[in-house]
């Protein structure tokens, strides 16, 4: 029988609580896997087992066995609190406003400002709220409280029209009419890409000239095929079952989340790790964890669904082909190459991102043409959420000389 409090949940509390068991499943899998491998005698355990190890080792001696399976069992016990801990106190960010503009799934969120525009393109993986979970330290109220017009575009899960969308019309009938109402109320503005929206701003900053001022690229994968670039491309047996498998339901976030999560599954176990033996030891020595950081983790799981053709694209096109590097991506009719994009740029990467590495998202800098690099001694979300460690000062003085 239900409890009252577990009968008013809303639904995407239910949703997001399913997405976060599965988190911890795959968590706990790959942990008994990496003891596994350990107990074996496993070196430079990495996640190309077990096609990189075809002949199994003798298990270690019963002696370190014993003091592993202690080791094990410690960690286990804190990366069940860590865990258990996320499940209980998932907390989605809601904007203060309501949406500027509803263009079917898909919002534009203006958060404040009334100066010169800039619109954060997010990820079509992730929700765009990571740019604004923190008023005093998220990049995008950096900017708000700066005087800056400042709107985010959220993507949503696809409704029946957007089942079919490909990147192209995701661009041009969604993007583009967000644009277009910045436009009419501010004039030309800034277009920011985090991550994989990154190349959508590209794209529009190409298409769209008379309407951008300026672009800003963050943590941007540019070069696909880079050795340490986390997600391998498939084969071509891969595709051609992709093409057969096609239809109308689109890629559930639970399964886009899986994918994105695996190659980083071991660097995800130790930070929860860590933060599971500090849950521990505040029984004795209390700790403070602040609404910021549930909100980040709940993010982490607060995926949208991908239409086929959208999946396909980012397949096939971009981890197969890598089109944007060998300048091969086309959007309407349109080759699309940085080095003709006429508005100045400003691109920010991290050195410790283990999502979008330095070598994968230095060449689009490189490629365009009036650019201003600046990089960061940081994670992939420290470029956004940290206003030490973050990009939010070298952004907003390059807006002051670039909007001039």
């Amino acid at each position: 029988m239900k409890t009252m409090k577990q009968a008013q949940q809303p639904p995407h509390i239910t949703a997001l609580k399913e997405q976060m068991h599965l988190k911890a499943l795959m968590c706990s899998m790959a942990y008994e896997m990496q003891c596994l491998g350990l107990a074996y005698g496993w070196q430079n355990w990495s996640a190309s087992w077990p096609s990189s190890k075809p002949n199994w080792p003798q298990p270690l001696p019963n002696l370190h066995a014993t003091k592993l399976l202690k080791f094990a069992h410690d960690e286990r016990l804190a990366l069940h609190h860590a865990l258990a801990y996320i499940a209980a106190n998932l907390h989605r960010h809601e904007y203060a406003k309501k949406p500027a503009l509803q263009i079917g799934s898909t919002t534009l969120h203006w958060l404040g400002g009334s100066g010169k525009p800039i619109l954060f393109v997010p990820s079509h993986i992730n929700r765009g709220y990571i740019l604004a979970v923190d008023k005093n330290n998220s990049l995008a109220y950096q900017l708000v409280n700066a005087g800056y017009a400042t709107y985010i575009l959220e993507w949503n899960s696809p409704d029946d029209v957007e089942m079919h969308f490909n990147l192209q019309e995701y661009i041009t009938e969604r993007l583009l009419p967000a644009m277009q109402y910045i436009q009419a109320k501010h004039g030309k503005m800034v277009v920011a890409g985090y991550c994989m929206g990154g190349l959508l701003a590209l794209a529009s900053a190409q298409l769209y000239p008379d309407m951008v001022a300026g672009l800003v690229t963050i943590a941007t994968p540019f070069d696909f095929n880079q050795r340490r670039f986390p997600y391998v491309a498939p084969n071509a047996d891969s595709i051609a079952n992709l093409n057969e498998s096609i239809t109308a339901q689109p890629i559930s976030s639970a399964a886009i989340h899986m994918m994105m999560q695996m190659p980083q599954v071991y660097n995800t176990n130790r930070k929860l790790i860590a933060l599971g033996r500090k849950l521990i030891a505040s029984d004795t020595n209390p700790i403070s964890i602040d609404k910021v950081f549930t909100t980040v983790e709940t993010w982490a799981v607060d995926g949208i669904d991908m239409s086929w053709p959208v999946f396909k694209s980012c397949v096939q096109d971009w981890l197969q082909e890598n089109a944007p590097y060998r300048k091969s991506w086309v959007i309407s009719g349109q080759v699309i190459n940085p080095a003709i994009v006429p508005a100045p740029s400003f691109s920010a990467i991290a050195l410790d991102d283990d999502i979008v590495p330095f070598s994968s998202a230095l060449p689009l800098s490189s490629a365009l043409p009036n650019n201003k690099l600046v990089y960061k001694q940081t994670g992939h979300l420290g470029l956004i959420l940290s206003r030490k460690a973050g990009v939010g000062p070298e952004l907003l003085t390059w807006l002051r000389s670039a909007l001039l």
